[in-house]
């Protein structure tokens, strides 16, 4: 990552994590900044759940990051509850800046000259990151996207003069695509989802994984300011990213041999049953203590052979292609919760109702997956009407009709989930 940012930034960092209101004024984008980040201690406002004191937070975890011990962003860094995934995630961290045995300039990702100034520009994209918040919270990333790229040329020009071109790409992608690492390691997408944050244009292979390595580690500092981030999703996301690095390196950089790399390993039975074992354990979660998370492999396994039969490959080949289930997370909470208050509390008894959902899914939007041999459509499916938080009485009708008539409920529950084409 060659890099061009003048000495402004890496004097406001040096003052501390956040920078102060008047000088966030003076930033490229400034008004909008200067908007997000008002005094964690004025709480938050309409529309926007976590604000201000989630961006502070940001920026507190991704100087812990950068820092010399990054397992402390992990609330489990002294005592993990999966020693190997932490040991993976720091190992993994470690070589990104220091490589692999002696010859550190040539194996770190990141070279030793270059450590200071990519880790300013990570805490710029930091920064950065949720700017499409000060348009409108729900589709954020996207609207921050444009809001950067298009909507104040000024501003933008200003940016331009800070960032060379390879930087503000890069900050762009980070921006749109901060949370596509947080949905794969919570089962709502699949890998090919990261197709989307490699470049058509030719660039060195080792820009796109810096690129890569820069989204993931300002969505770790992002997930660690929104729940209880932990050592075994913190090796998870770092496993993502070991698999789509090694495809990366596999195609050469070319994202046209990327994505039948990507599809053929997310269409694989083990990594099916993963995705699954993911979404379970995120919906099932209870901080209470009081339910027990739903982390059984081979109750899910057994679950989709006795589902499928003899047509387990054609859902597993299609699963894949759906790769992303958009705001899904809250109404399969919902789901699981209503299981529990009514006594169906056996794993087995959830995890059936998931699939059979997943099922109904990729059945209805069969036909939107299949292209010519040798080519991918990928789609995402949108769940956030199921679940307004407007109106909860209507997510509570669907859920009952669900578990009381399951076909009826799955009919009204697939008649409202649009799909998208993410890559056709």
């Amino acid at each position: 990552m060659k890099l061009n940012l003048s000495g402004s930034f890496e004097e406001i960092f040096a003052t501390g994590p956040v920078p102060d209101a008047a000088t966030m004024q003076t930033l490229p984008f400034g008004q909008q900044l200067a908007h997000l980040f008002y005094a964690p201690t004025m709480g938050t406002r309409p529309g926007d759940p976590k604000g201000a004191p989630h961006l502070h937070a940001v920026m507190e975890k991704i100087d812990r990051l950068l820092a010399d011990r990054p397992g402390d962003i992990l609330v489990d860094g002294a005592k993990p509850h999966c020693a190997a995934d932490l040991s993976f995630f720091e190992r993994n961290y470690n070589q990104l800046w220091y490589g692999i045995g002696p010859d550190v300039a040539t194996t770190a990702l990141f070279p030793p000259g270059e450590h200071g100034a990519v880790k300013t520009f990570l805490r710029v994209a930091a920064l950065y990151h949720d700017i499409g918040k000060y348009v409108n919270t729900d589709r954020h990333p996207t609207i921050g996207w444009y809001l950067v790229s298009s909507m104040y040329p000024d501003e933008r020009t200003k940016l331009q003069t800070m960032l060379t071109r390879t930087e503000l790409r890069t900050l762009l992608t980070i921006i749109r695509d901060h949370d596509k690492f947080g949905v794969l390691s919570s089962g709502e997408a699949s890998l090919p989802l990261l197709a989307s944050t490699t470049h058509l244009m030719q660039e060195e292979v080792k820009i796109q994984e810096q690129r890569l390595t820069a989204l993931m580690l300002v969505s770790l500092a992002d997930m660690a300011a929104s729940f209880p981030l932990d050592s075994c999703i913190a090796g998870t996301v770092m496993r993502d990213w070991s698999r789509f690095t090694r495809a990366l390196e596999n195609a050469w950089g070319d994202r046209g041999r990327l994505l039948p790399h990507v599809v053929q390993e997310a269409r694989q039975y083990e990594n099916t049953v993963e995705r699954i074992r993911r979404l379970l354990m995120t919906i099932s979660r209870d901080d209470s203590g009081q339910w027990e998370t739903i982390d059984d492999k081979e109750l899910i396994s057994d679950i989709l052979k006795t589902t499928f039969t003899n047509r387990i490959d054609v859902f597993c080949e299609d699963f894949a292609l759906v790769a992303k289930l958009d705001y899904s997370l809250r109404f399969f909470r919902l789901v699981v919760q209503e299981c529990r208050r009514r006594g169906m509390t056996n794993p087995s008894t959830i995890t059936h109702i998931i699939v059979n959902i997943l099922k109904g899914i990729v059945e209805t939007y069969g036909e939107m997956l299949h292209a010519r041999r040798g080519h991918y459509r990928l789609i995402g499916v949108e769940f956030s009407s199921l679940a307004p938080a407007h109106t909860p009485e209507k997510a509570r009708a669907l859920i009952n009709l669900l578990l009381e008539r399951p076909a009826e409920g799955l009919a009204w529950l697939l008649s409202d989930v649009p799909a998208w084409y993410i890559w056709e």
